[in-house]
């Protein structure tokens, strides 16, 4: 019975076999949820295959991008071979990089020009850091110097993990750059503007900036990446709590994730008066950064599909809301008023504070 049972199964699931039937079905599945919950779920199908891509003609931007890819290498689905291929259609020859570490098999990377595509293996640091932190820094930082060496200009900081789906991509970023202008470069210390993701940008966590995927001129990339390792530890059953519970506003401000982490040595490291406070993160982003909607680009990231786990997305959480582009927007307009928020969130951040991260 059971054998039958699961031949069935596998021929029905066999039989779903382009990206309209599979969004039928899904959808299927998902509605008698919607109707016995209050809450609606959204799903996204995207080719797990390298496919051909039509992308508008553009008159100008001629740099030439570098393109990071950062972390082990995800053989699954051949997903990081395949980004690989396909940004070798997105962008207009662009110099890839790939970081990744002594022990990861690159033999199936061999198909590409070495020119254009960069295999680099990194020693991995004696601490990997509170959730990988280190090793996301040695991988980053060695691939941002090469595409220096290079001569790259502007460059994307990704992940093994992640992959852009749309066209043009390269050239929206140098538009962003273009239509949102840094101020002052010399008194900022800054070149351009860094492009973040909205994803992980959090609105009630200060100097919580994305690292999943920035985009910028190489020497302010360099900066942000150039950063001593962490020397924080923790047991492995002190984060199987945090996870249990899910972290909080509080957990996130005193545990310095990554994000805070790295978001506060670049602040101190461009700011002389920096202040760990709401008002100080805000004005940060709308001076120094564009917060863009990952949607914009078409983001993949193989951990928020059904077979991995589910992204920071409920609007009821406070610390799972993210700054949008819209959002980004009325702050680089000066439409937000900062000092209200601060004065309404000052004594809540008082309250978590336990490090000396000001």
């Amino acid at each position: 019975m059971d054998k039958k049972y699961n031949e069935s199964i596998n021929k029905f699931l066999g039989s779903i076999n382009d990206t309209r039937s599979t969004a039928n079905f899904i959808a299927n599945i998902t509605k008698p949820i919607e109707n016995i919950h209050d809450f609606y779920i959204k799903h996204e199908v995207f080719s797990s295959k390298e496919h051909i891509i039509d992308q508008f003609p553009i008159k100008k931007h001629t740099d030439r991008i570098g393109v990071l890819i950062q972390g082990p290498i995800f053989h699954k689905l051949e997903f990081t071979i395949t980004t690989v291929r396909m940004y070798i259609q997105l962008f207009k020859n662009p110099i890839i990089v790939i970081s990744t570490w002594n022990n990861d098999d690159t033999s199936g990377f061999n198909i590409f020009d070495e020119n254009n595509v960069i295999i680099i293996k990194n020693d991995p640091p004696k601490q990997k850091g509170f959730l990988n932190l280190n090793n996301q820094i040695v991988s980053t930082i060695e691939g941002l110097n090469v595409l220096k060496k290079y001569g790259v200009k502007y460059a994307f900081k990704t992940r093994t993990d992640t992959r852009i789906q749309y066209e043009n991509v390269d050239d929206f970023m140098l538009t962003l750059l273009e239509a949102f202008k840094l101020g002052d470069k010399e008194k900022l210390n800054q070149n351009s503007r860094i492009v973040i993701l909205d994803m992980f940008t959090f609105k009630y966590v200060p100097f919580h900036f994305s690292d999943i995927l920035q985009f910028g001129h190489i020497n302010d990339l360099i900066d942000y990446w150039n950063v001593e390792l962490s020397n924080k530890r923790m047991r492995k059953s002190e984060l199987y709590i945090l996870l249990e519970k899910g972290f909080r506003i509080c957990d996130e401000i005193n545990h310095q994730e990554s994000e805070v982490y790295l978001g506060t040595k670049y602040a101190k490291s461009k700011e002389p008066s920096f202040i760990y406070d709401y008002e100080n993160y805000y004005k940060m982003l709308s001076k120094r950064f564009i917060v863009i909607d990952s949607s914009m680009i078409g983001l993949l990231w193989n951990k928020c599909t059904i077979s991995g786990w589910q992204c920071y997305t409920a609007h009821e959480s406070k610390l799972c809301q993210t700054i949008l582009f819209k959002d980004w927007i009325l702050l680089s307009q000066g439409i937000i008023d900062i000092k209200s928020l601060n004065n309404r969130y000052e004594e809540k951040l008082n309250q978590c504070r336990m490090y000396n991260i000001r």
